[in-house]
């Protein structure tokens, strides 16, 4: 006899008997990790006196994520990131070593007034 046998995760046994004679065989289906989904990136616009910045919004953490910029990379512990102003992508990496990486986001500078206001008071007024 042959065919095909769909099963789950688990531990099995299977036996093969032909009237006389019975074998057994034990084996496991290990689970399949879990796939990962790409980052999903928010970004808040920055402001005068706060720089820009940025949230994982579906971050899991059953799996890891790292910050990418050009070379440099870093692993983050939530979803919260906290970085300067520049470019980056978000890879989220499950235990299989599957990896997918979000799209290219910017965090912003704060904004700043580059110049002080010029106050002008007199004293004297011309009627």
């Amino acid at each position: 006899m042959t065919g095909t046998i769909i099963a789950g995760a688990g531990n099995y046994v299977l036996s093969v008997n032909n009237g006389s004679c019975k074998v057994s065989t034990a084996f496991t289906i290990e689970a399949e990790e879990a796939m990962p989904k790409a980052p999903a990136i928010v970004t808040t616009p920055a402001t005068c006196g706060e720089a820009g910045s940025a949230k994982i919004t579906n971050y899991d953490s059953n799996f890891t994520y790292t910050l990418l910029e050009g070379n440099k990379s870093t692993v983050l512990d939530n979803a919260v990131i906290s970085v300067g102003e520049g470019v980056y992508r978000v890879s989220v990496t499950n235990a299989a070593g599957c990896q997918l990486i979000s799209r290219e986001f910017s965090i912003q500078a704060a904004k700043v007034i580059s110049e002080k206001p010029v106050v002008i008071t007199s004293s004297s007024y011309l009627w």
